[in-house]
């Protein structure tokens, strides 16, 4: 099943503050496509 595309990095910035301050170092296209990934494997 295909995960709807999504900004995840954004999500991640706005609802998981403070954990997930440290995302600015991390390119957004590639964390969006892994936490997509990690999705598919959990279904």
């Amino acid at each position: 099943m295909a995960i709807e595309k999504a900004d995840f990095y954004s999500i991640f910035q706005e609802e998981g503050h403070p954990f997930y301050n440290d995302l600015h170092s991390i390119n957004q296209d590639h964390f969006n496509e892994w936490i997509a990934n990690k999705f598919q494997l959990k279904l």
